[in-house]
């Protein structure tokens, strides 16, 4: 016979005493079923626990990863500022090169290697177009360069690539794309150092040359028309333009951007009233569409001296001045004797 338990409660009172009676099986599954809900408070209770903890963690992590990502977004705007600036002082070390006749480095030959290749064909080859303004034939090599063909888009920079992409992924994936980019611009810093410490050492004993070569902008403007082909506003046909057509003001000041010798000051044909100024070695400068003019054959000028006044006589659409920059009789990009 299976044993019981009897479970006696004596009340206060007048109450009746009860009694209960339990069989011990009862007991031992009660017992069961208790012990299984205590176990099962207890792994909820230890979940629970490691969930908080857990949480903390994931909120710090999730700190640290917006703290990264803040840095590497700051890192690549660095990469991408220190690439401007590298490509600017490339382009100011070429100008300089350029206006004091020295040979160009060894990455700055290659490159424009490749311009021409992209562009198709040796030297020599460039259409020849009349200017309607009669001034010198175009350089061969500048005639290519302004041509109208465009030249390869130059790939996209890290900086740029991690910018554009706005970390929709994970950011860490960009890292070691921006040190390997930082890297290189570490390189090619210090390569750039070593060419503009051998650009100055050949400039010096060049004061002279340097002087008499155009390197600032002859008038305050805007430049609305650009060395090299286009539609003509008269005709309606493709030409090419000889030089800068530089928008200001009317009575704008003009200024000799070097040190020369006027050898022209009068009316030329489309140019209006128009200067032209010898500064030697076989370069010159021509300034078309004047009001006015200050200067006289034969005078000699200094860098920022003023020569004229912005007009717009001559076959000219409006007040603008027609700059030239002539090498060995033929026009260039005046662009590239614009330092400043």
């Amino acid at each position: 016979m299976e044993q019981r338990y009897t479970v006696i409660l004596v009340p206060d009172g007048q109450s009746a005493v009860r009694r209960y009676t339990l069989r011990r099986s009862w007991i031992k599954r009660i017992s069961i079923v208790a012990g299984a809900v205590l176990l099962l408070l207890l792994a909820l209770a230890i979940d629970w626990v490691r969930l908080r903890l857990d949480a903390v963690d994931v909120a710090k992590l999730r700190a640290e990863t917006m703290a990264q990502s803040a840095e590497i977004l700051a890192l690549s705007g660095d990469v991408a500022k220190a690439e401007g600036e590298l490509e600017r002082l490339g382009e100011f070390e070429r100008k300089v090169r350029i206006i004091a006749n020295l040979p160009s480095t060894l990455a700055q030959t290659n490159s424009e290697s490749g311009d021409r290749a992209a562009r198709g064909g040796p030297e020599g080859e460039a259409e020849t177009m009349r200017s309607d303004h009669g001034e010198p034939p175009p350089a061969d090599a500048e005639a290519k360069a302004e041509s109208g063909v465009a030249p390869p888009e130059p790939e996209p920079s890290t900086a740029r690539l991690v910018r554009a992409a706005g970390f929709r992924e994970s950011p860490h994936r960009h890292l070691p794309t921006i040190r390997e980019r930082a890297a290189d611009l570490v390189r090619l810093a210090a390569s750039r150092s070593a060419s503009l410490a051998e650009l100055l050492e050949g400039l010096e004993d060049k004061s002279a040359q340097l002087a008499a070569t155009p390197s600032i902008w002859p008038t305050n403007g805007w430049v609305t028309s650009g060395y090299g082909r286009r539609v003509s506003p008269f005709t309606g046909r493709p030409h090419f333009h000889a030089g800068l057509d530089i928008a200001a003001d009317f009575g704008t000041p003009v200024i000799a951007p070097a040190s020369g010798k006027v050898v022209f000051a009068g009316r030329k044909g489309a140019l209006g009233k128009a200067v032209i100024i010898d500064h030697g070695g076989r370069m010159r400068t021509w300034y078309g569409h004047l009001s006015e003019y200050v200067v006289e054959r034969g005078q000699r000028i200094e860098r920022g001296e003023r020569i004229g006044s912005v007009g717009s006589t001559g076959r000219s659409t409006g007040p603008h001045l027609h700059y030239v920059v002539e090498v060995k009789g033929k026009t260039v990009n005046p662009i590239n004797y614009v330092i400043d």
